[in-house]
């Protein structure tokens, strides 16, 4: 069994996934994650100083814990 690695933070994934979808969506086109609640803070870091990325929000769950980053394509 495999499994998917994303480093030390578990970061490299989600990077490559934001990386990637700047080339397959259209301007003004939006991203959504779900991620682990201790990677929003570098994650929506990451995606501000990208800087192809707007209107990046975080969504709670029913919880009230951060669950979802969503990212619009400038």
């Amino acid at each position: 069994i495999n499994a998917l690695f994303g480093g030390e933070k578990g970061l490299e994934i989600p990077k490559i996934i934001f990386d990637q979808a700047r080339y397959s969506l259209k301007v003004g086109g939006r991203i959504l994650m779900e991620l682990d609640i201790s990677q929003f803070g570098e994650i929506t870091e990451y995606l501000h100083s990208v800087g192809c990325w707007e209107n990046i929000s975080v969504y709670k769950d029913l919880e009230g814990l951060n669950r979802v980053v969503c990212a619009q394509l400038v």
